[in-house]
């Protein structure tokens, strides 16, 4: 039925291409090009279902042959004898390595399915087994020796009746359950993600990313964006889509077609860098044209090159010189088509066709010599002869050769417009204008023009310092005095925060100089006047997208200033307003769409298994096993919570009896969220006799930095965090416990191994690796933040991401510690908000609450608490002298009053109300700094609506600085 259908369609294009429409008619011309293309396309379509249907077929019969094979009787992939089986090489056996499994699997079943000798399932199994080694062998030899037992019983039961009599598919359901790949899709899903083109051709780049999707079990068309970004920039600038494809295969065929006509009109141009009167060194033997790496088109004998007769309107080049108003015969704009000098109408298709191949031909490979063209010298003559010999060359020549200079300059001559102007909106407040910028490269600032600034009443302020202009003639213009307000720039939805210095013209509305160039480095292209915003600024946007504004090293306050200045209360916390409030989802959100996640009674089971994430320690060379502690006294209340957690556990498979011969103490500690307790192991002795993970959790500092400039945050905690992750088969004896119920083992990573940290630091950045990379997730362990500069839509679409990852890892989230669209978030001990960061409330009253040391072991811990809130600590390295002086080795401790003056200073210090704003590039910098006999600090601040401080820095002297210090203060005194 199909083959008939396609004969059908193929008739009606022969009718259509064989359709007489006169050279004049253009409307029959564009109506015949019009049925050509729509007949054409639906004859491609039922030849591509065609080919779907038949492999699809073929796949059908070679499962069933896989299957059953001696109940197919025939068929295509039948054999009659065994003169006819055909010959493949056995696969190379497999080790049992992830990443080799899927290729060996599939080539061990195109095996059995030519085979036909191997016929049961017993055999196959036997065969797939002979191609197995090292792990993957004895995982068989394992399965076999099993399997022998069950078959050897004379009752079976129910289900193993019904394994037997499809042995082979358990067979294959096992391997793959044990050797696939659990995180194979995801990988996938990552590789499209971070896939490029780079200088691959844009067909195999476009089949690899096809192949990724496919694999990744994604549709192609949810990916086109994703495709777009991956591309090189090139191929890009080369595609300018009439309409937008709304599938993958359109895409595709749309950039290629794009590639074609932008080769074919890149080829016309080649050598022709021409002006009005003068031609030099057009061809030259050391230098061929260039040709373009995405290029598809034939490299030989293309008739829609420059020069080549063309008379088919079925071609794609008779089409762009019919649509550009040039000749379509040989593709010139100096003259119309039917008064073309190179093919004349008076002379026959086939003869013109002739003339280009006899001009090809004739083509005599000599030196270059063109020096200049008189304008006034109108005869045919040849300009030049080809230097090289390159088909490509002689080809572009030979057709150059025949034509007058004169048709020759006029035909290659580009207008361009003599400045580069792009559309701009400006946005203050909620008043918006719209404007053309002028992008100038010899500009070295960008400026905003007066009469555009004062049409539209942009507010402006005066300049700290007046600035001097020197125009590009030379000459002085009166000095800048204004700019404006930070203002919203918006090109191309590409959005940034820009000052700018209001300069005199009429002519200008925005100047847009080198210094906004360089800050956002992007992409231009000056022929085709196009800019597109891929510098990494762009891409990885920290704080305030701005341009940097120049500043001068002054000192601009007093001591007295600056004090009275800086002790002011925090900035007010931002709230959400009513508009934003209405738009904000319901309250059951994400919990409605993502109830998986936030099952309380999911989240109690034992976590799918990750063969390359399960964790284990390994001991130290020459240790000995840790020795067994008394066993803890706990209080009832304590006792009745290890009874609880160890039925729990039991019940949930986290949890099983033990005979190791280690084992550590069993205790509880209370949350600080509520008054639930946490299980906790006491492994000390296991730590001092295992190896380290050095792998490095994030500096605290980079972690608040990374959260500068959100609209909207949402923070997230995994339940039972370490307890995701299973512990590597045979290694759970190292990690028993013990209590008064007796000896367990845990069989997902438990809380205490130092290890344990570092080992749930790289699994969380794997497995979010694309989120960190873009910039909006920000982690340590298992706290998550989002942070979105961005509508509320961009935000909920990240929320959406983010529980999707986690609903795929098997992962739960608690959803008492959640926020999901909130203006400022508590982590890692701070509150944060879009403007900067302070001390949260409870750990304030942990200070508070401080008792006096009593041993040096009370003093560090004290001192080691003070350090995590050192840049709010203001001369600390002064204050905590005498408390330093207490913890050196051999000294006596003894509180002496002065110890309990520094404790209580400290105390009162670290108690103020401090916010320290995130840094301002767009905005001075203020550094105030002092000394003493003890010490040095500086302060980093920021002039808001009073000084505030971002940073600190305190350096305690040692006694040779202390006395090189009092020795110059001697000199001076002398």
């Amino acid at each position: 039925m199909q083959e008939q259908t396609i004969q059908i369609l193929v008739a009606e294009l022969d009718e259509i291409r064989a359709r007489v429409v006169q050279p004049t008619d253009t409307s029959g011309i564009a109506q015949k090009n019009k049925d050509y293309k729509l007949a054409k396309t639906a004859v491609e379509v039922g030849q591509r279902d065609l080919r779907a249907f038949m492999r699809d077929a073929k796949t059908r019969y070679v499962n069933v042959v896989v299957a059953n094979p001696a109940t197919v009787t025939g068929g295509p992939l039948a054999t009659s004898s065994s003169s006819q089986v055909i010959k493949i090489e056995d696969p190379s056996k497999f080790s049992g390595k992830m990443s080799d499994y899927n290729r060996w699997r599939f080539e061990s079943q195109n095996i059995l399915a030519v085979r036909t000798n191997i016929d049961t399932d017993d055999k196959r199994i036997r065969y797939m087994g002979s191609r197995m080694e090292g792990t993957a062998l004895q995982w068989y030899e394992r399965y076999a020796n099993r399997r022998s037992l069950l078959l050897a019983e004379t009752s079976p039961t129910a289900e193993e009746v019904a394994r037997r009599a499809h042995e082979y598919i358990d067979f294959i359901d096992q391997l793959d359950g044990t050797f696939k790949n659990p995180l194979e899709q995801q990988t996938y899903r990552n590789e499209v993600k971070r896939a490029t083109q780079g200088r691959s051709l844009f067909n195999e780049y476009a089949i690899h990313f096809l192949d990724l999707v496919m694999r990744a079990n994604l549709s192609p068309d949810d990916q086109i964006e994703t495709f777009m970004e991956s591309l090189n920039p090139s191929v890009l600038r080369a595609w300018k889509p009439i309409s937008i494809p709304s599938t993958f295969d359109e895409v595709v065929s749309s950039i290629r077609i794009a590639l074609q006509v932008n080769e074919t009109i890149r080829q016309a141009e080649l050598n022709s860098k021409m002006k009005s009167t003068t031609i030099t060194s057009i061809v030259s033997s050391s230098s061929p044209p260039r040709r373009s790496s995405t290029s598809t088109l034939p490299k030989k004998n293309d008739p829609s090159r420059p020069g080549p007769f063309a008379v088919n309107p079925e071609k794609s080049i008779h089409r762009i010189r019919a649509q550009n108003g040039w000749c379509t015969r040989c593709g010139m704009k100096s003259h119309n088509t039917e008064r073309c000098p190179i093919y004349p109408a008076t002379k026959s298709n086939k003869e013109n066709f002739e003339l280009w191949l006899q001009m090809r031909k004739n083509t005599s490979i000599k030196i270059a010599a063109v020096n200049s063209i008189c304008e006034n010298n109108t005869c045919d003559e040849p300009l030049y002869e080809v230097a090289v010999d390159d088909e490509n060359t002689a080809e572009i020549c030979a057709y150059l050769s025949t034509i007058s200079k004169r048709q020759l300059t006029q035909a290659l001559a580009r207008k361009q417009p003599p400045h580069f102007f792009i559309n701009f909106t400006l946005l203050q407040g909620e008043i918006s204008t719209q404007g053309k910028a002028l992008v100038d490269s010899g500009a070295t600032r960008s400026f905003i023009g007066s009469s555009f600034l004062h049409l539209h009443k942009i507010a402006t302020v005066p300049m700290k310092e007046p600035q001097r202009l020197t125009l590009a003639n030379g000459k002085s213009c009166s000095p800048l005095r204004q700019q404006t307000t930070p203002v919203l720039l918006s090109i191309a939805h590409h959005d940034e925060t820009i000052i700018l210095p209001v300069f005199e013209t009429t002519q200008y509305d925005l100047i847009l100089g080198l210094d906004w160039l360089t800050f956002h480095n992007p992409t231009i292209d000056w022929e085709n006047r196009y800019i597109r915003f891929d510098g990494y600024g762009c891409k990885h946007r920290v704080g305030i997208h701005q341009v940097p504004v120049e500043t001068q090293s002054i000192i601009a306050f007093t001591r007295e200033e600056i004090t009275q200045s800086t002790n002011q209360p925090p900035i007010p916390t931002p709230t959400i307003d009513i508009s934003e409030e209405k738009q904000l989802p319901e309250s059951t959100w994400p919990m409605s769409e993502f109830p998986e996640v936030f099952d309380m009674e999911k989240q109690a089971y034992l976590p799918n298994p990750r063969k390359d994430w399960d964790f284990d320690v390994k001991f130290k060379e020459g240790a000995v096993l840790p020795k067994p502690r008394p066993l803890f006294r706990l209080p009832l209340q304590q006792r009745k919570a290890v009874e609880d957690f160890v039925a729990a556990e039991i019940k949930s498979g986290k949890l099983r009896p033990s005979n190791s011969p280690v084992a550590a103490n069993l205790f509880f500690v209370t949350k600080k969220d509520s008054a639930e307790l946490r299980p906790c192991v006491d492994y000390r002795d296991l730590n001092a006799s295992t190896i380290d993970d050095r792998y490095p959790l994030p500096p605290i500092s980079e972690l608040i930095q990374s959260l500068v400039g959100g609209d909207w945050y949402a923070k997230f905690d995994w339940r039972w965090a370490y307890n995701n992750i299973r512990i590597k088969e045979g290694s759970e004896w190292k990690f028993a416990l013990k209590c008064h119920l007796g000896l367990y083992e845990p069989t997902v990573m438990p809380f205490g191994p130092k290890q344990a940290p570092g080992h749930m630091q790289r699994f969380v950045r794997e497995m979010c690796k694309d989120f960190l990379g873009e910039g909006w997730l920000v982690n340590i362990l298992d706290d998550f933040v989002i942070r979105t500069q961005g509508s509320q839509q961009l935000h909920r679409q990240r929320i959406r991401r983010y529980l999707q990852r986690i609903k795929d890892l098997g992962v739960y989230i608690k959803q008492s510690k959640c926020v999901f669209f909130a203006k400022e978030v508590e982590f890692v001990g701070f509150k944060v908000n879009s403007q900067g960061y302070w001390k949260q409330p409870d750990k304030l009253e942990t200070i508070r609450r401080w008792g006096t040391p009593r041993s040096v072991k009370d003093v560090r811990a004290f001192m080691g608490f003070v350090n995590f809130y050192r840049p709010f600590a203001k001369n600390l390295s002064t204050l905590a002298k005498p408390l330093f002086d207490l913890t050196i080795k051999n000294n006596l401790f003894k509180w002496e009053p002065r110890h309990q003056k520094a404790f209580d200073d400290i105390k009162a210090n670290l108690l103020e109300n401090i916010f320290l704003m995130f840094p301002r590039p767009d905005q001075p910098f203020y550094l105030q700094f002092d000394s003493s006999d003890l010490g040095t600090g500086t302060l980093l601040q920021l002039l808001d609506d009073a000084i505030r401080s971002f940073t600190s820095f305190g350096v305690l002297l040692q006694e040779m600085e202390r006395c090189r210090i009092q020795l110059l203060h001697a000199d001076n005194v002398c």
